[in-house]
């Protein structure tokens, strides 16, 4: 008998008795258009027919009549298989089973890898449906609000009506009233609902929405409604931001093979053999590990938790996916594709186009392949000595308080000294986007590297290559690249001596980045020079002039650099001041999660001191130039963080908050970073080779130990606590591999 036709679940098989489909695939097509049956094979009984359906390509038997052979009045016959047409298929001959009683028809078909994983992750999760109407509302305040609208349209019928007035007043003090009651109310029950068995991340995404705002939900709706355009003229808008045109003339470049002969290692056979291998296990292992499980999926809809939760012969089968990608050498036409996602800038409304930033989601497949292929390429360049030492933007073992360490200690002298030390900074106008592609291997199909894709910062600094060595041939300066971020400065007695080697560092930076398709920001680019009242005098008399593409610069006052902000005067006074004003603005954050009558434990208020308020502190106290008020001002805030976590008086003795509290000093903390830096970069040859391009005078390190190829690497037994959302037979075999390991 024919059954009604029902909603099916994502990328399933129907199955439909329908008993003549001649009068009914009107609606079966009116239903796949939709997308309300999206189905990629139908099964289909007792069709008597076989009528087109777009998209799909039909299959039956020949040797089955119209009308079964038992009664020539009984119901239709035929069954017919549909199959989605960008499917690889092929009928299977099955006519030896085929008689006057047995209909048999069978096609095989091959679904993409990654529509299996994709199928499979739909079919582990599960979803809950809530009432329409929660949470409800509360009536008093909608009959409030009800009450103040009537008595608005009163008063518009009769504008000089004063107890209409009057009564529209009254009525919208007590809604805000009630308004801010229930706010109080509800926000009481939620610090309440707080304790030692609340979770961290609870208590971060709290925090956050209460320090930055609440997230606009629809940035690019946002910047269309502020513009007063339709969709449909604002696409075009879109384009010309996020993808401006450009000129699509060859580039001209010199790749790093050109560059002068003392630069880099000459690679062995073995290496570059080893570059062209297939991926192992262990590669593939930790390109899952460095994985973060929150990170945004693409448009194949897979989150790097699938592939966390992979084991055995299901990663033996990923493995041998994405090596057949490698050695083959073509990409599948999805991996191309990226949903763009606009993202607000920091501190900034996204009312406006400038404001937005474009995020490529890429596929997860495919971010794990230039994830492995990225640690490839990192150990090519750091063996065979391509990277400058003062290029440390997304290089191992190398962040930016290294640079900044030498950068400060160099241009921030005493405050008696008249010397004269001049910055200059430099930023390259949207560099992500406008790189050409000739410079690099991109993913994109014209121009540029998407922001969010694992090889954007390497391929970046590839381009940027022979920038660095360019400007380590310019005499009386130095310089540090992080990214796109370059700063340059320079130590010369004669200003007309750094006049000149920071302008030709400007020509070679802007010559440079006009060959590879990108250009310098004349808006951000900036030069300052440092110094006392007396040298500040001096500069009146011998000013140093600088320009950009005919734009003359203007020197400013204050320059921030990777985060750190330095003063014209050399002094942190200012910096100092903003400092205590927005730790007092994050203690107050914390204290109003955290309370004396309830909230978040004190475990929870530390853990939020040490993860933000002290690392804000200690960041730019490390670099500057303090004078004693000022570290003890620096101190004062961090002991008032002391006390809202202890909820100690204010006469409570330093030591005795200090050790309530478990916190440390900032100048404590400050002296361990300092020599772990001092540590590291004994440790570590790039960090001894940017101290020595910088002149800094170490004890000479121990030979350091050769770096093992990525694709010679032994997987390691993974001994990390499990989780609780792993399945419990995961649980048994990953105890049953650690058990050899913990016994020995």
């Amino acid at each position: 008998m024919t059954t009604p036709l029902k909603a099916t679940r994502h990328h399933c098989v129907l199955q439909w008795n329908c008993r003549g489909l001649a009068n009914k695939v009107g609606e079966l097509r009116y239903r796949l258009a939709l997308g309300k049956l999206p189905a990629w094979c139908l099964l289909l009984q007792e069709t008597n027919s076989l009528p087109r359906i777009p998209g799909f390509t039909a299959y039956d038997s020949p040797t089955i009549p119209d009308r079964r052979c038992t009664n020539a009045l009984g119901p239709p016959g035929k069954a017919a298989v549909y199959v989605v047409t960008t499917y690889p298929q092929t009928q299977v001959p099955l006519l030896q089973w085929c008689n006057q009683w047995q209909e048999v028809v069978a096609v095989l078909v091959r679904l993409p890898r990654t529509d299996v994983l994709t199928r499979a992750v739909q079919a582990a999760t599960q979803s809950s449906w809530v009432e329409e109407n929660r949470p409800h509302p509360n009536l008093h305040l909608l009959r409030l609000w009800a009450a103040r609208r009537r008595a608005e349209l009163a008063l518009n019928r009769d504008p000089a009506a004063a107890e209409l007035r009057d009564n529209l007043n009254r009525l919208t003090a007590a809604a805000r009233r009630c308004e801010k009651r229930l706010a109080r109310e509800r926000w009481m029950d939620w610090c309440a609902s707080l304790g030692p068995s609340s979770s961290t991340a609870s208590i971060w995404r709290t925090f956050r929405s209460m320090e930055l705002g609440a997230r606009t939900p629809d940035p690019a709706a946002s910047a269309c409604l502020s513009s007063g355009c339709t969709p449909s003229q604002f696409a075009p808008e879109i384009v010309k931001a996020f993808f401006p045109a450009y000129n699509l003339a060859p580039p001209q470049f010199d790749c790093p093979c050109n560059l002068p002969p003392e630069v880099g290692v000459t690679p062995s056979p073995s290496d570059i053999e080893g570059m062209q291998a297939p991926y192992t296990m262990a590669e593939l292992q930790a390109a899952i590990d460095q994985a973060k499980v929150r990170k945004a999926p693409g448009p194949d809809g897979i989150s790097y938790e699938v592939f966390k939760n992979m084991d055995g012969p299901a990663l033996q089968w990923l493995l041998d996916t994405l090596n057949a990608v490698w050695t083959t050498g073509g990409l599948p036409e999805s991996w191309k594709h990226a949903e763009v996602v606009p993202i607000p800038k920091p501190g900034k409304h996204p009312n406006s186009l400038s404001n937005l930033r474009p995020i490529a989601l890429t596929c997860t497949l495919c971010k794990l392949l230039e994830r492995m292929l990225a640690s490839r390429i990192s150990w090519w360049l750091e063996k065979h000595a391509w990277y400058h030492p003062a290029q440390i933007g997304f290089r191992p073992h190398l962040g930016t308080e290294d640079g900044l360490d030498h950068l400060t200690s160099m241009v921030l002298v005493g405050r008696r000294s008249s010397s004269i030390r001049t910055l200059l900074a430099m930023d390259v106008h949207k560099a992500y986007d406008n790189s050409r592609q000739g410079t690099n291997r991109t993913l994109c199909n014209e121009r540029g590297v998407p922001q969010g894709s694992v090889l954007a910062p390497i391929l970046f600094n590839i381009a940027l290559l022979p920038l660095a060595w360019q400007l380590a041939r310019i005499p009386d300066a130095f310089f540090l690249l992080y990214a796109d971020d370059l700063t340059v400065w320079t130590l010369h007695p004669d200003l007309q001596r750094q006049q000149e080697a920071l302008q030709s560092a400007l020509d070679k930076a802007s010559d440079w980045c006009a060959r590879i398709g990108l250009t310098l920001s004349a808006t951000k680019t900036a030069f300052m020079s440092i110094t006392n009242r007396r040298g500040r005098r001096h500069l009146l008399q011998t000013p140093i002039c600088l320009s950009l593409n005919g734009h003359t610069l203007t020197p400013v006052s204050t320059i921030r650099v990777l985060g750190v902000e330095l003063d014209a005067s050399g002094s942190a006074n200012a910096w100092v001041r903003s400092a205590r004003r927005k730790s007092a603005n994050t203690l107050h954050l914390i204290r109003r999660i955290s309370q004396k009558t309830g909230g978040a434990c004190s475990r929870m208020a530390r853990i939020l001191v040490r993860s933000i308020l002290q690392p804000r502190l200690v960041y730019q106290a490390q670099f500057q130039r303090l004078t004693l008020r000022d570290w003890d001002l620096l101190e004062t805030a961090n002991r008032d963080s002391m006390r809202a976590i202890t909820c100690l008086p204010r006469m409570t003795p330093i030591t005795t908050l200090q050790a309530e509290a478990q916190l440390n000093t900032i100048d404590e903390i400050v002296h361990q970073r300092r020599v772990a830096r001092y540590l590291k970069s004994q440790a570590v040859p790039a960090a001894a080779a940017l101290a020595h391009y910088y002149g800094s005078t170490l004890p000479q390190p121990d030979a350091p130990v050769a770096e093992v190829p990525p694709w010679l690497k032994a997987q390691a037994s993974d001994n990390r606590p499990l989780t609780r959302l792993r399945h419990p037979p995961d649980k048994r075999r990953r105890r049953a591999s650690s058990l050899p390991l913990r016994t020995h």
